[in-house]
């Protein structure tokens, strides 16, 4: 490791508290982003690189919500040129983590899956045993979710049991509610696309549990969004849950804003469209296709783009 100092508390939580501010609603976007390079500047006129990494971080971590993804890269990009010389595996396992969802979102899935395996790698140099798996539990999901769009289920699936494995390591069980979500929302993915209806609705039921107990909007966004697919094509026996999809897509896309979650918003959107398609409603399913479309483009999500454009020909 190298003796060169971590970020300072004070800066730290000066950071922490402009993010914390901008997810509970109090500060806008656009004032979240202003207030962070004002940090920015502090840090870089204080020659603490240290600071100015975290700050940078922190901008990738704002800017990949909003779904605004060239700009959460460059910011990864300056944080991990900035974080490097400080052999801090934690924080450039964290950088990768989050340039890695950039890519995936902007369907280059070869560059996602290797910043992905290089925070899985960062993560090995650690001696906290917890701290290391949680970082690789996050690192095989996120792989695994990049298998699942590309078609490769059977690889995808190897990778949903290793972060089943991984997260029993974990020292708060409940802190591993975010990747078992993923994982269980992932495999459902598998069994709907093999139609194996009945397995697709027991994993996104225990995706929705799981959500349930977080508490948190973007896992809760998630489950809602994967129960929505399933129940288009499979009545659940439980009477206790709608059997209309789009109370779960309306569900899904409420907890997703709740966050600012633009890029998971439009993906919940399209979902609804497909469903809307599989149950015969098509002048409805064209009519948010056309929104979709236009989402994706400014979002620059490539690989989902093209999957509404592909869509769109289906329904015409």
């Amino acid at each position: 490791m190298s003796d060169l100092p971590p970020p300072t508390p004070e800066f730290n939580q000066a950071c922490l508290a402009i993010l914390a501010e901008w997810r509970g609603g109090k500060l806008l976007f656009n004032e979240a982003v202003a207030r962070l390079y004002v940090l920015v500047q502090r840090a870089s006129a204080d020659r603490n690189k240290a600071n100015q990494a975290r700050a940078e971080q922190l901008l990738a971590n704002l800017q990949l919500t909003r779904g605004n993804l060239d700009a959460c890269i460059q910011h990864a990009q300056r944080a991990r040129i900035l974080a490097t010389p400080y052999q801090d595996f934690n924080r450039l396992a964290v950088i990768d983590l989050t340039e890695g969802e950039a890519w995936r979102y902007k369907g280059n899935f070869d560059q996602a899956i290797r910043l992905y395996r290089s925070a899985y790698e960062e993560a090995s140099r650690l001696d906290d045993i917890h701290t290391q798996s949680y970082l690789q539990t996050f690192a095989v999901v996120n792989i695994g979710l990049v298998l699942v769009a590309m078609g490769r289920m059977d690889e995808a699936q190897i990778e949903f049991e290793n972060g089943i494995s991984l997260s029993k390591k974990w020292d708060d069980p409940n802190a591993a509610l975010a990747p078992l979500c993923e994982i269980h929302h992932g495999m459902a993915m598998i069994h709907l696309q093999n139609r194996h209806h009945k397995e697709a609705w027991d994993e996104a039921l225990r995706a929705y549990e799981i959500a349930q107990k977080s508490d948190d909007p973007r896992l809760i966004g998630l489950a809602n969004r994967t129960i929505g697919a399933i129940v288009t094509v499979h009545t659940p026996s439980d009477t206790s849950y709608s059997t209309n999809p789009d109370d779960y897509f309306r569900a899904s896309i409420d907890n997703f804003r709740r966050y600012n979650a633009e890029a998971e918003t439009t993906r919940t959107m399209f979902a609804q469209v497909v469903s809307l398609a599989q149950r015969g409603n098509l002048p409805s399913a064209r009519r948010k296709l056309q929104q979709v479309i236009i989402a994706f483009k400014q979002l620059g999500m490539a690989d989902d783009l093209q999957q509404a454009l592909n869509f769109r020909k289906t329904i015409l």
